[in-house]
């Protein structure tokens, strides 16, 4: 109710903290991962139908997070009607591609985090870097964006990059993908 006066369009929501997931995935029983995932799923559907109450669902963009894999989470989305924010290093974690996302998931879309990423093996682990600028990693970013345009998505991209500098590299390349 606070931000009403403000006009907001959409609201961005995580649906669980990083901490509960890295505890669910340090747990090394399948049984017992399923029940905390379980668990985690289960309050977040009723955060989101508290949410749906008072906020139109359209309005809520459900953001994909590095874990659980997004396919858990959206029978919660659909079940809300609420809407997708689709976090392109996030989908990395899960070897995601964005544009079969969009495929899969485009009319729900309505807001976008941009940044690069990084794939880099430790140990016999897939470790994956993000929220990089643009054109530093694997992204193939003009593509991405060209395909928003011929999708007609008309939502707010949003460059989430952590430092200035970095901002500021992305908003050079997208200028000249806009020129």
């Amino acid at each position: 109710e606070l931000v009403r006066p403000l006009d907001v369009t959409v609201y961005v929501l995580h649906l669980w903290g990083f901490t509960t997931i890295q505890i669910a995935l340090l747990l090394a029983d399948p049984a017992q991962r399923k029940a905390v995932l379980g668990g985690v799923l289960a309050q977040a559907g009723r955060s989101l139908a508290e949410l749906c109450a008072v906020l139109d669902p359209r309005d809520l963009c459900v953001e994909n997070l590095e874990a659980p894999p997004f396919d858990l989470v959206l029978p919660l989305v659909e079940r809300a009607g609420a809407s997708i924010c689709l976090d392109v290093g996030h989908l990395a974690y899960e070897q995601g591609d964005p544009l079969a996302f969009l495929a899969r998931h485009g009319e729900r879309v309505r807001h976008v985090h941009l940044h690069d990423y990084v794939h880099t093996s430790a140990g016999g682990r897939v470790q994956t870097r993000d929220h990089l600028p643009l054109g530093r990693g694997k992204l193939d970013y003009v593509n991405f964006l060209h395909h928003l345009e011929q999708i007609g998505f008309d939502g707010a991209v949003i460059l989430e990059n952590n430092s200035k500098p970095d901002l500021e590299e992305s908003l050079a390349r997208v200028k000249t993908f806009l020129s």
